[in-house]
Formats: structure tokens, sequence, C-alpha cells
């Protein structure tokens, strides 16, 4: 049987909270377990503050939990050193950060903060083609672009160093429908074409729906239902599902 490219196992991580004098543990994820296939698109879909965001976090080891295990073809993360994990399992935040002020420098910071030569003199220019970002803005200022270029240039930027996971935290929460859309079918085509795992992070019902994809529901730090998201939508009984639905 195929060793699933991500396999999480009772993964729990509270935050601390400090009221006066008093600092009290409030659970973030709770004994969290999921499998994710080499080549699968998974969308985590659950309401704000449901832990989505923090299980990125975890996978990408810019947190650590407070148990359970993230194991990567096999392999507890925390047996690689951070800097293979984040070379491996690339992460796109909900605000795309623009860092420099030129996108062929921008495309090439991923190589250069981990030691990795620029594999060609197209290298810009062939990320923006996977972004369908025409490739001549390659010598333009990032920081003058729309909010959807700058969303596709952080997507491209994420691509720079091949990894075999990608993380996207509500990556079209701040773009128009139009730009969302775009950003959607552009993510699909890239899991198509590539068989990039890819992980879909969002709270909105409907955008789940136009994905299509398996689904994994996550409420109050946990996985409550996993399955195509129009049939967990039909068939779930489960209150705190139902509840979330009448808010969205």
């Amino acid at each position: 049987m195929p060793v699933p490219k991500l396999r999480i196992e009772n993964l729990s991580k509270n935050k601390i909270v400090i009221e006066g004098k008093r600092r009290r543990k409030i659970p973030v994820i709770r004994d969290l377990s999921l499998e994710i296939k080499s080549g699968e698109f998974v969308i985590i879909l659950g309401p704000s503050g449901a832990g989505k965001s923090t299980l990125l976090r975890l996978i990408n080891r810019l947190e650590e939990p407070g148990s359970g295990s993230i194991y990567l073809d096999g392999t507890n993360i925390k047996e690689l050193c951070t800097d293979r994990v984040r070379r491996r399992i690339g992460l796109v935040f909900q605000v795309p950060v623009i860092l420099t002020a030129s996108v062929r420098e921008e495309l090439s910071l991923p190589l250069k903060l981990h030691n990795l030569k620029v594999e060609s003199d197209n290298h810009p220019e062939e990320l923006l083609r996977m972004v369908s970002l025409d490739t001549g803005l390659a010598d333009r200022d990032p920081t003058q672009f729309s909010l959807g270029q700058k969303q596709r240039l952080a997507l491209a930027r994420s691509l720079a160093l091949k990894p075999e996971v990608l993380l996207l935290d509500e990556p079209t929460s701040a773009l128009d429908p139009a730009s969302s859309l775009a950003i959607e079918n552009l993510v699909l085509k890239l899991n198509r074409r590539t068989g990039l795992t890819i992980l879909f992070v969002t709270h909105n019902v409907e955008q789940a729906k136009r994905l299509g994809k398996d689904c994994a529901i996550i409420i109050d730090g946990g996985i409550i239902e996993t399955g195509k998201p129009e049939e967990i939508f039909e068939r779930t009984t489960n209150r705190a599902i139902l509840d979330y639905l009448g808010r969205s």
C-alpha cells in the first residue's frame, strides 16, 4: 500500500492566553488526524478560528505541536531540518507579501535563501508562465501590481523551490470575485498538470463546492467529516456542521 504524502496523527496544539496574572491554555488543534495521498487536492474547510491556518503552520514547521506527529513520505518532519521541510512544502498566505522591487529578484529569492543555484536564465519567465502571468513582467516592479497579480506572483515564488506539497491559506479571501475564480482555476490546473499535492484552506462553502475536490471539515480544531463537499452537505446530521452552514 503506498505511503501517504502527508500523514497527520493525533495532532494537538494549544495557545496561551494571559488574563491578568493567570495563564490559560486554549486548544487550537484537538487530536487531529488526516491522510493525504501524493497528487491529491484537499480542501480544508471551516469557520474562522477553527484552526485551519494553525494546521498549515504546523505542517510547514512555522509552529510546533504540543503532541502528535506529521509525516512526509513516511518520515516524521521533526527528523528533518526545518530548511528541508520548507523546501519540500510550500506555503502561500492569505495576503500576498512582496519582498523586493523586481519580479526577477522576487522569484530568485527562495533559491538564494536556500543557497541554491538558478537552473536557467529563463527561470523567472518559466515561473510566470506557470501562474499565467505575462513573461514581459519579469523586469517590472511588483509593488505596483494589482492584488490579484501579487497573489499569482506569491504563488510563483512558492513554486520556485519545486515543492512536493503546496499549502494555500485562504489565498483568495482578499481578492475580488474574478481574481478569486482565476486563482481557483490556476491551482486546479497546477494540480492536474504537475501532480502537485495541494491543501487549500477556505472558510467559503461556495468556493469549496466550486473546487469540487475532497474536503475535510474542521471545527473547533478537529476534523468533523471528510468527503466531497456536496455529499457532506447533503448527508450530514452533525450539529456543528449544520450550524456552520447556517452561518455561511
